[in-house]
């Protein structure tokens, strides 16, 4: 029953875990939604275990973190954690250098964005002013990731042409009220 739940749920949010146990890797994968949460134990941390949780048929959004495992899902379903991107942007400034200045520019889009999250939540703008904000944010992220993709070294051209591909994905929950920011939901439940 929770396993169809989540299988038609409009937004859950999933995360995985490891541990080592007598020497082998085992993966805790959680799916979660307000209503549910479905555990799982798995002996790997594949995509394949993303489209046995969701199913073949599954219609609704996934806010996950980056995963390799997660790229089996359309960006177009997806909510990438600005949490976990925030804290790619911070190992960007860690290194120094050009990556610093990357990173330093991708978190202050950050905290524009949280800092519009936050009014809307708060009932300080207006759903009209909040997605004109978004959307301006959306496209000044967008240069910014275009102009970086270019770059040599650091890691920093993977890193946005991954975000670029993943550019849907990372802003979802503009457009859809219920869907949040962040995958904390499946962390906590974890």
């Amino acid at each position: 029953e929770v396993l169809a739940h989540i299988r038609s749920a409009p937004h859950v949010n999933m995360d995985e875990t490891s541990w080592t146990e007598e020497r082998l890797k085992t993966w805790l994968w959680v799916a979660s939604t307000p209503q549910a949460v479905y555990y799982r134990i798995e002996a790997e941390r594949s995509s394949d275990v993303v489209t046995e949780i969701l199913g073949p048929n599954f219609a609704g959004i996934v806010g996950n973190d980056r995963a390799k495992a997660y790229l089996v899902l359309d960006p177009e379903h997806r909510q990438v954690c600005w949490f976990h991107l925030g804290r790619n942007f911070q190992s960007k400034i860690e290194l120094g250098g050009d990556a610093a200045r990357f990173g330093e520019q991708m978190r202050a889009f950050e905290r524009r964005m949280w800092r519009a999250q936050h009014s809307f939540t708060a009932e300080n703008i207006s759903r009209e002013s909040y997605e004109r904000r978004m959307n301006m944010l959306r496209g000044e992220v967008h240069r910014a990731l275009e102009a970086w993709s270019e770059h040599q070294g650091d890691g920093i051209a993977g890193m946005c042409k991954n975000l670029l591909e993943l550019e849907p994905a990372m802003w979802k929950f503009v457009t859809h009220p219920n869907v949040a920011p962040t995958n904390n939901r499946a962390e906590r439940d974890i």
